[in-house]
């Protein structure tokens, strides 16, 4: 059976504050809150364990694009207070961190590392780590764990609002050029354009032409 119970508590009772979510048994957790909200996170004791964040916002560079920053640390709340006052374009963040004490700097390190390459390769959003940093050395069974926890998270995080690392209906047809529904083509209007649907998002593909000026239709 493939079905997930998650858990989502509103803190203040309001959709826009603080949100934490969990999964079965797992143990991990998830907080959430926009940035205007930050002082209540900071009142939380979860925020001042070992834990990987995500900072997400519209790029400032780029109309429509989001950005995301991806981090960790052993006191969370020491390195988020940091970004509050060095990172102006995020506009809401999400911590995962553990309801018992077996996350540990290793682990969190790995987890950036991961979420990382998943970002860059989803190419959803801007990510502002710029590359991927080095994964940390784990021993065989905690590689294991934090595969799994990082899994949990992939679930998560989409849910709450963050779909930064699923893949894109784009990266999906790189990787799998005959995966979906069937090429549709569009031509003999001032344009000529070939598009495919993947997972429910429309792509145009590469070569596609339109036309300078739209008409009433």
């Amino acid at each position: 059976m493939s079905g997930r119970s998650i858990r989502m508590y509103l803190v203040d009772g309001e959709a826009n504050g603080l949100i934490t979510a969990e999964i079965g048994q797992w143990t991990g957790k998830a907080l959430c809150v926009p940035r205007h909200a930050f002082d209540r996170l900071a009142k939380r004791d979860e925020a001042k364990r070992t834990g990987v964040y995500v900072l997400m916002g519209p790029d400032p560079d780029q109309d429509g694009q989001e950005r995301v920053y991806i981090g960790e640390g052993e006191d969370v709340l020491e390195r988020l207070r940091s970004h509050v006052r060095n990172k102006d374009f995020w506009t809401r963040l999400c911590l995962f961190t553990v309801t018992d004490e077996n996350l540990t700097k290793a682990h969190v390190k790995y987890l950036e590392s991961r979420l990382v390459e998943m970002a860059l390769d989803a190419r959803r959003c801007v990510v502002d780590n710029g590359n991927a940093p080095p994964r940390s050395g784990l021993p065989e069974a905690d590689l294991s764990d934090m595969e799994v926890f990082l899994g949990q998270m992939q679930i998560l995080l989409p849910v709450l609002g963050f779909p930064f690392a699923q893949p894109s209906a784009e990266a999906k047809l790189l990787r799998e050029p005959e995966a979906g529904s069937p090429t549709f083509e569009l031509s003999g209007v001032g344009a000529s354009a070939l598009a495919r649907e993947i997972d429910g998002e429309f792509v145009v593909l590469q070569g596609s032409t339109a036309r300078v000026e739209g008409v009433p239709s």
